[in-house]
């Protein structure tokens, strides 16, 4: 019985955003690479190879692919081009 509680856990959705659009990701521990792929296969307009950074705070810090990263419901993301210097 811990055994599927723990599995209940581990498959828990977590809903962040990424560029402003609700993104489910399959777990609470993922990478940067994982991020970009779940966005653009539920349909945010990304490629993977822009750069992904997390809101903390006021500020966006930056989230290379190999990064592996725990998140919360709500937590925000943002991908853009590497010519984007905003």
């Amino acid at each position: 019985m811990s055994t599927s509680a723990t599995e209940k856990i581990k498959n828990q959705v977590i809903t962040v955003t990424v560029n402003r659009k609700p993104v489910d990701l399959p777990g609470k521990h993922v990478t940067g690479l994982e991020i970009k792929q779940v966005a653009i296969a539920q349909g945010v307009a990304i490629q993977l190879d822009f750069q992904l950074s997390e809101k903390k705070g006021a500020k966006f810090h930056p989230v290379a692919d190999d990064d592996r990263v725990t998140v919360k419901p709500g937590d925000e993301f943002r991908a853009v081009t590497g010519e984007d210097n905003s």
